[in-house]
């Protein structure tokens, strides 16, 4: 099975260990790569730290697959399945992008009002090297990935840019297409071939060319037998034929094989069959066959107009079994006075005052809600920079006390000394006298090595022997 981003047509991959990974309790991690240097993030849920950690762990495999011999990516983070991050997440998240110097950019898409203000926040701390950009899509954000990459023109098989820019999926996220090609879909005789392919485990696509005889009926029906074995979850609802290079079929043999498509219907019901490039006799063979099938049949002008036949019929058969979004509910002028208390009982070194007071923010479908939950964000990020402000305002003072006392000792050996006359021991601050190399030493980086110079070795051995033979050599 290979996938596809519905997009551009680009093969993407999504190895095992790459998606639905629960990272922790609240957060679950997915990466896809899309041709070789566009690194695609769609997490789900609330991100916590210990999740963002072992995702950005998951992430690091991801990477040395795309940015190989140190080339450059650009890693696209769609939120719209993010519930929220803790500040500590968010913080260990940026230091980690700043890491790789390989990330030529990050795109942020689909964020909610109180991510879109983080991520601009985040843009302020980042390297130089590293661009940030925010969009509204999916589809706005890979377009993008291709013109920083550089990329103009893409080397792409027709057949599958025709699927992908056919198949009417929603492009906000990355929902891509998967086509599986296997050996027991291709049906090849001495007149007639049917190379298949199946797309997203509910449409076959044929190319039907040559002549359709009845030995040939057994072969399509093995097919469709052995579609249904090999593929796990399959369901072939939909069955595009494309009929140009098809010579025909002889009037017995087309009786025969409308009785096998009645009985395979019976076990791998179908919902409709849809042929382009047919002749004139073969639409009228459409159409009788359309009153007998107990499926659809359909003729389509082109690919196009096949894709647009199924995506109408989906959604005419189209039930959604989620729940109505809950109404929104009226802002009150009591709403705007919590929210005026709430901005105005900020404080820059503590928490909230009077929460208990505070609106309940967990009611999501309020129209307010993004409002409380961006004030709530730029108040912890700001925490954050006074903490980090405050640190450094720590170290600065531990930094000049230790340069004071440095300098106070330096002073202490530049000043007036009391050096005795006779002795020359020196007397410190506290009225001790002290051996000069040992004053030096304290107060100082110098330390002493003893040796004697030659007047003080004529003053002590001048007289002995030794000495005198020693001075002579």
């Amino acid at each position: 099975m290979s996938i596809f981003c519905t997009a551009t047509g680009l093969e993407a991959i999504a190895k095992p260990e790459w998606i639905f990974q629960k990272v922790s309790n609240s957060f679950e991690a997915n990466f896809f790569l899309i041709s070789d240097s566009i690194i695609y993030s769609r997490p789900k849920g609330y991100a916590d730290l210990p999740g963002v950690k072992k995702s950005i762990g998951i992430l690091d495999n991801v990477i040395e697959t795309a940015a190989r011999d140190n080339k450059p990516y650009i890693q696209i983070e769609d939120y719209s399945l993010i519930t929220g991050s803790a500040i500590d997440a968010r913080k260990y998240f940026a230091d980690k992008a700043n890491e790789d110097r390989r990330r030529k950019a990050m795109i942020f898409c689909n964020t909610s009002l109180p991510l879109s203000i983080a991520v601009k926040l985040y843009s302020r701390f980042v390297s130089a090297h590293l661009d940030i950009q925010v969009v509204k899509s999916y589809k706005d954000a890979i377009v993008l990935a291709l013109k920083l990459l550089k990329i103009e023109k893409m080397d792409l098989d027709s057949d599958t840019f025709d699927i992908c820019s056919n198949l009417n999926k929603d492009e906000s996220s990355f929902d891509p297409v998967e086509i599986v090609t296997e050996k027991f879909l291709n049906i090849q005789s001495q007149d007639y071939s049917c190379p298949s392919f199946i797309i997203d485990k509910h449409i076959l696509y044929s190319t039907s060319t040559g002549h359709f005889r009845e030995e040939h009926i057994p072969l399509i029906g093995q097919m469709i037998t052995d579609c249904h074995k090999a593929i796990e979850d399959i369901s072939i609802q939909y069955n595009i034929v494309d009929c140009k290079d098809f010579k025909g079929i002889y009037p017995n043999t087309r009786i025969k094989h409308m009785a096998a498509m009645k009985k395979w219907h019976q076990q791998f019901p179908l919902r409709m069959l849809i042929m382009y490039g047919v002749n004139a006799p073969m639409k009228t063979a459409v159409f009788i066959a359309n009153t007998l099938m107990p499926f659809k049949v359909r003729v389509a002008e082109n690919i196009q107009h096949a894709f647009q036949i199924i995506n109408e019929d989906k959604k005419s058969i189209e039930i959604t079994d989620t729940k109505k979004e809950q109404e929104r509910l009226p802002v009150t002028q009591d709403d705007i006075e919590k929210l005026v208390i709430r901005i105005r009982n900020l404080h820059w070194d503590g928490k909230f005052k009077n929460s208990k007071d505070m609106y309940n923010l967990d009611n999501t479908a309020h129209p307010l809600y993004p409002i409380y939950t961006s004030v709530n964000l730029m108040k912890e990020e700001i925490d954050e920079l006074f903490q980090e402000l405050k640190h450094a305002d720590q170290e600065k003072e531990k930094l000049i006390i230790e340069l004071k006392q440095a300098l106070k000792e330096i002073k202490t050996l530049s000043g007036l000394i009391p050096l005795c006359s006779m002795c020359k021991k020196i007397r410190d601050d506290k009225g001790y006298w002290n051996q000069l190399e040992f004053y030096i030493e304290k107060y100082s980086d110098a330390t002493f090595s003893h040796s004697m110079c030659p007047e003080c070795s004529d003053e002590l051995y001048g007289k002995e022997n030794w000495y005198l033979k020693m001075k002579k050599k």
